[in-house]
């Protein structure tokens, strides 16, 4: 209608910032093509659900058959060591003369493994030993991965961090129980489980992988905190190259990349390796102190003040597990 004037708009106010420094994490990689219909394959793709759920759900191989090469069978076949506290065990006595006793475990359809989970109960004394070995298909002999002395009741055992590459030949692997010296035939073994697990499905215990991420502002990150936390040691790894990239040649940042017992006290700090920059770029795989134990806190602290004039500051931490 002539004349009305229209009712005055409102506009909402600003949000306060919050922030105006940041760690921003690493998306490279062409994201255009949406949805990822595939399994992911390649450094830059992105993850999806399925992906996710088989990357981190552990994967339990339980035994397929067990055979007695030496040693005297009390009771048992292969479903009593399919199965944790069942109650039900493979029962061997062992005999005189060497070895004591010889079980060989057989499982079928392996594709990846990085530990061996077992129970058992070996009443023997504490100069007896049983070798918990693998067949290596390689060297086509037994290798040891651990031993098992007198135990007094059942007992988990566990060797992890295993590189399954030669222990597997047509998705089969071997397991043996071995007692490697002559056996007493007053002292057995009981055993109630043994399997192979791999704890993330889609790799290798061996396999080559990196942190990367982009810390926004240096200048005022470092006035917050000189310390840049990255993350834990998992397992145990091997740092083998730190790569810096800032967005500008003219100015430099220094500072070490470092280990500690926790990020909170930063207790027994050790010096992996120094990501001091020339011409804004650091490049280095002559590594310090390389090996870092499992649980550790790894993290970045800085040596001085980086530049105001540094917007960004591009970091990749390269290792093997």
């Amino acid at each position: 209608m002539a004349g009305r004037r229209r009712p005055r708009t409102i506009r909402p106010a600003r949000p306060a910032r919050i922030a105006d420094s940041f760690v921003l994490p690493n998306n490279s990689g062409n994201h255009q093509a949406g949805r990822m219909l595939r399994m992911p394959e390649n450094e830059y793709d992105l993850v999806n659900k399925k992906y996710v759920d088989e990357a981190t759900t552990p994967i339990e191989y339980p035994a397929d058959s067990i055979a007695l090469i030496t040693g005297t069978l009390d009771s048992g076949d292969v479903t009593d060591i399919q199965t944790k506290n069942d109650s039900n065990v493979y029962h061997v006595d062992e005999v005189t003369g060497t070895p004591g006793f010889s079980i060989e475990v057989t499982f079928t359809g392996v594709t990846h493994f990085n530990s061996v989970k077992t129970q058992q109960w070996y009443m023997g004394s504490a100069t007896h030993v049983v070798n918990l070995q693998l067949w290596n298909y390689d060297t086509l002999d037994w290798d040891t991965i651990g031993v098992i002395q007198d135990e007094s009741a059942q007992t988990p055992f566990e060797v992890g961090d295993i590189d399954h590459a030669n222990y597997i030949q047509n998705e089969e692997a071997k397991v043996r129980y071995y007692h490697a010296t002559s056996g007493n035939a007053s002292h057995e073994i009981l055993i109630d489980y043994c399997s192979l697990w791999n704890s993330f499905s889609t790799s290798t215990s061996t396999s080559t992988e990196n942190w990367q991420f982009t810390i926004i502002d240096p200048n005022k990150i470092y006035n917050t905190d000189t310390q840049v936390f990255i993350g834990w040691a998992g397992y145990d790894l091997t740092i083998d190259r730190v790569q810096i990239q800032l967005d500008a040649t003219t100015n430099q940042v220094a500072g070490d990349l470092k280990y500690a017992d926790d990020f909170i006290s930063l207790a027994n700090p050790i010096v992996i390796n120094d990501f001091d920059t020339t011409s804004g770029v650091r490049d280095d795989t002559s590594i310090t102190s390389a090996s870092v134990v499992r649980g550790k806190a790894i993290y970045l602290q800085f040596d001085s003040e980086p530049h105001e004039d540094i917007k960004q500051m591009h970091v990749r931490i390269t290792f093997k597990k």
